[in-house]
């Protein structure tokens, strides 16, 4: 009983894509022996997790409100949020089941408002309804980056003043709650209302076939053991490389140890290399230049621009040369990724690939950090009716927890994009530590939050220089961090 009114543009998109509905379908492939079915698995998953952990929301009848959600208008996002029906898909159908049974339980439909084909689009008709006063939407499903510029302008709620938001309960992520709180508030949601986090998550993916023909190990162990390290994962690249067309220059054609864009900037998390520190009082102080980060700097220059060991490209999957495709067509041994460049990309390709954390700085730091973003959930300023988003946002956050969460990745991760039982372990541990970085989201890349992005490149533009470039970037960083404590102040 959930009903949609979209715009002809989203109607065109699902005629256009429905070759493509199976992007988070099963491989064509049989299934391995023994393997769960999807519908007894989803089955049994979405059982175990029903009747756990009960919410603390009061019994409410919105007589059919249509709770409206902005989202972008591409296929993939309105499934990821608002399936029109079950397809046999299992996450399809795990999001399509939870959003019933919040449906029926306060009496409430939900209705996409699309926000146009991009996420800046999105934001800038965010701002614009929001600012003439409009009350278009019940929340907002924002850019890592665009969204919390608009918080910072006062156009979305505290979360914390949202009376059936729990953020004591597993569905709200304690260390993300912690890390995008400042004074007191906090104003993006990100968690279990959809696996956005989970998906952003980055990751180092390997062609096995190819390390075992090098003669070395999947580094599996020594990630168990706690060595997988900048200078293991490093190590491992050395001297692969290998001229495939023989025409005596390095290209897109030939062998890499690894592939990779060159503004990633999940290494900052993953050696847990700190930015800005929070101050008693709802303070920020940049905390970006020390022995480490200096040593980052200068070793990711090292061996990107300097090892001929990696392929540093684009970020353009429609590029054929991007990272993704240069991996995907067995150019390289390791690569940078997304869990959603494997779920959408890899485990359709030939490779036979393995996934794993992104290295700790050495074997000092006590754990690995993963390096996550999300598309954040907001709320504007212009709700007329608190209580009732308070409820239905907690809902769908707490059935997501029992009902969604579970399912992907006990099944879309563990079981379809897991080649290995190694790798089952791999996404427990990228999963168990994933972080989201409070620094990256608010930078705006006037900081160091977006560091890579500034001193590295593909054009021969990149700087090894990190003492000047800190210097250089100081003020900006300063005036940044003023504006953010300006916004939470104020927000």
């Amino acid at each position: 009983m959930i009903k949609k009114k979209l715009i002809s543009i989203i109607l065109a998109a699902l005629v256009f894509a429905m070759p493509l509905l199976s992007a988070c379908g099963e491989k064509a492939d049989t299934p391995a022996p023994g393997q769960q079915t999807e519908e007894t698995a989803s089955a049994e998953t979405t059982e175990a997790q029903e009747t756990e952990i009960p919410d603390s929301l009061p019994e409410k009848d919105y007589g059919g409100y249509f709770f409206r959600e902005l989202i972008t208008t591409d296929i993939e996002t309105v499934n990821t949020y608002i399936p029109e029906e079950e397809n046999g898909e299992v996450l399809n159908d795990a999001i399509y089941r939870r959003n019933q049974k919040v449906s029926e339980r306060f009496n409430v439909e939900f209705q996409a408002v699309p926000g146009g084909d991009g996420l800046d689009k999105l934001n800038s008709f965010a701002k614009k309804t929001i600012l003439s006063g409009s009350d278009d939407f019940d929340i907002s499903f924002e850019h890592v980056i665009y969204g919390p510029n608009s918080t910072l302008e006062g156009l979305y709620m505290n979360l914390f003043d949202l009376p059936y938001l729990d953020f004591s309960k597993p569905w709200w992520p304690a260390n993300t709650v912690d890390e995008l709180s400042l004074n007191g508030k906090i104003f993006l949601g990100s968690g279990n209302i959809a696996p956005t986090a989970i998906d952003g998550s980055k990751v180092i993916v390997v062609n096995k076939d190819k390390i075992v023909d090098l003669g070395m190990e999947v580094p599996y162990q020594i990630t168990l053991d706690g060595l997988w390290t900048m200078d293991a994962l490093i190590g491992m690249t050395a001297g692969v490389y290998n001229d495939l067309n023989g025409n005596g220059e390095q290209d897109y054609e030939d062998f890499y140890g690894y592939t990779t864009q060159p503004h990633q900037n999940g290494f900052i998390v993953s050696c847990d290399c700190s930015v800005l520190k929070k101050t008693d009082g709802g303070g920020l102080e940049i905390d970006a230049y020390g022995d480490k980060m200096v040593w980052l700097v200068e070793t990711l220059y090292d061996w990107y621009y300097e090892s001929g060991d990696c392929w540093i490209t684009s970020t353009d999957q429609k590029n054929p040369e991007s990272f993704i495709n240069s991996f995907n067509q067995g150019h390289s041994l390791f690569s940078f990724a997304k869990i959603d460049d494997v779920r959408i990309t890899f485990r359709y390709g030939d490779i036979d690939y393995g996934i794993l954390p992104l290295p700790k700085a050495d074997e000092k730091q006590d754990t690995y950090r993963t390096f996550a973003h999300d598309t954040f959930m907001c709320v504007p300023v212009t709700t007329t009716d608190v209580e009732r988003s308070s409820v239905i946002i907690e809902a769908l956050c707490a059935e997501g927890y029992k009902m969604v969460t579970p399912v992907f990745f006990e099944i879309v991760l563990k079981e379809k994009l897991a080649y290995d039982e190694e790798t089952i372990k791999m996404l427990e541990i990228i999963n168990d530590t994933r972080a989201i970085s409070f620094a990256y989201v608010y930078d705006n890349w006037e900081g160091f939050g977006h560091l890579f992005s500034s001193i590295f490149s593909w054009d021969g533009k990149s700087k090894r220089d990190y003492t000047s470039f800190y210097e250089s970037r100081l003020k900006s960083a300063e005036k940044r961090a003023a504006k953010i404590v300006a916004g939470f102040a104020d927000g």
